[in-house]
């Protein structure tokens, strides 16, 4: 007995049709867009040390390192081990009826369900492309769509979930965007299959037809409005052809009397996701460097120059270039002006921090000269200059320069270790403060420096003091 998991919005419309006893056309097309929306399946790039740099393998092992191959599946599954229902209803692990009531529910009311991994890793799947589904009839010259066991067992590919992974801790997002890990053998095998189907070639070969047919029409149209015919001057041929015009392409499945437009011709080629693997939309990189990233830039702007340089290339209507948008770069950038900003706040808080420092020395330098004014007095009484009293002062504040820069880096050395382990508690990042000796030193010069020029205006005060004035002072 065999039971479709995939294509979900299939199953949902189906479930839902039968709990409400049918739905229109309008809202089966908004839950299909919608639930589409909900597909959990990813390609999976072909480097096993790519996977295992992201991924920790929590149980089975890699498609490419098993006897399945491009036909195994990778599970992946959140920090907590955790997977979505939805994901749960593509591996078969929950009814539509389960589905549905938690979907309608919302997350009011989440549904627990309990697995092993081997649950996962012993279920084997078969995978039917859209074109499978199509048989050739002999007598009607048509395509009949089928469902029926032996069309599985003839056309169906297995598949089995081989591993069952989880992104590293650290990492917020890996190559593997879906919830459901496919090969890239596997997309291309899909691919291939479905455009080399017998029903799409059947039905291009119609549109070729048709076009032929379209293209004779506008013919015979352009010339009866020249000549100004009527449809009663055409032969029985030409009426033929403008009949056949009217009619659209020839559906290969319904038959004669089934004739779709052209834009229904492509709506049909989405529907079977026919996909030329030749003409990618678009190219995934994953280089495993900062410096091969720029590598692979350099070589698309390499690319771009020398489209621009060839005449037949850059004239043509046909626009060659590649457009391609470097996200690292343009988050480093934004990053790097975020930092450049917080840095200049900082550095004003910085300045104006010393600037208040300095005024503060002096204040208490000018204060202790006026204190002081008698002794200054003294000394030059008993012969000392005006540069020795000067020198006096500066001495005073080469100490308090010296000894507070020692202190500060101290405390700094001492604060440091408490504050790097809050750091990698909260960020992750371990040592994040960690000073070198020319540092400290460079932090002692500077405090050195900004008490000395602190204490030159009142050290200059107190060595223009007047002698007699001075020794009056009380």
């Amino acid at each position: 007995m065999y039971k479709q998991i995939n294509p979900l919005s299939d199953i949902v419309m189906s479930g839902v049709g039968e709990a409400t006893g049918g739905l229109d056309e309008n809202t089966k097309t908004q839950i299909k867009t919608l639930v589409d929306t909900l597909s959990g399946w990813s390609m999976m790039v072909d480097d096993v040390n790519v996977l295992s740099s992201q991924y920790d393998l929590l149980a089975g092992d890699w498609p490419y390192n098993t006897e399945y191959g491009k036909n195994g599946l990778v599970v992946v599954v959140d920090e907590y081990n955790q997977i979505s229902d939805y994901t749960l209803l593509f591996l078969d692990k929950m009814s539509v009826t389960s589905f549905l009531a938690a979907f309608l529910r919302g997350n009011t009311d989440k549904v627990k369900m309990e697995y092993n991994f081997e649950d996962f890793l012993t279920e084997e799947y078969s995978l039917m492309v859209p074109t499978d589904y199509y048989v050739y009839n002999e007598g009607t010259g048509l395509y009949d769509y089928s469902l029926s066991p032996a069309l599985l067992e003839e056309k169906g590919v297995p598949l089995k979930v081989t591993a069952i992974v989880r992104l590293k801790e650290g990492l917020n997002a890996g190559c593997i965007g879906g919830t459901i890990g496919y090969t890239q053998e596997l997309a291309e095998y899909v691919i291939t299959k479905t455009s080399s189907a017998s029903v799409v070639a059947a039905q291009e070969q119609e549109y070729t037809n048709y076009m032929e047919v379209l293209a004779q029409a506008q013919e015979i149209s352009e010339r009866m409005q020249e000549e100004e015919l009527t449809t009663d001057d055409l032969t029985m041929q030409e009426k033929m052809i403008l009949a056949r015009a009217a009619l659209g392409i020839k559906n290969v499945v319904s038959g004669d009397e089934g004739y779709i437009s052209s834009s229904e011709y492509s709506q049909w080629k989405r529907d079977l996701q026919l996909t030329d693997i030749k003409t990618p939309k678009a190219f995934y990189f994953y280089p495993s460097s900062i410096n091969n990233k720029n590598n692979i830039v350099n070589m698309i702007e390499d690319y771009n120059a020398y489209v621009k340089a060839t005449p037949e290339l850059n004239e043509s209507p046909v626009d060659y270039t590649v457009t391609y948008t470097d996200e690292l770069s343009e988050i480093s950038a934004s990053m790097k002006q975020m930092i450049n900003t917080i840095t200049y706040v900082l550095i004003a808080v910085a300045i104006l921090a010393v600037v208040v420092a300095m005024l503060l020395v002096a204040i208490i330098l000018y204060i202790s000269v006026q204190d002081r004014t008698k002794e200054i007095g003294v000394l030059r009484a008993l012969g000392a200059g005006k540069g020795n009293i000067a020198g006096l002062f500066l001495a005073e504040t080469f100490l308090i320069g010296v000894a507070s820069g020692v202190f500060g880096v101290l405390i700094g050395f001492i604060f440091q270790f408490p504050a790097n382990a809050i750091i990698h508690s909260v960020l992750g990042i371990k040592e994040l403060l960690s000073p070198s000796w020319w540092q400290s030193l460079l932090l002692i010069a500077f405090s050195f420096m900004t008490t000395v020029v602190s204490g030159l205006i009142p050290s200059a005060i107190a060595a223009k003091k007047d002698p007699v004035v001075a020794l009056r002072t009380e």
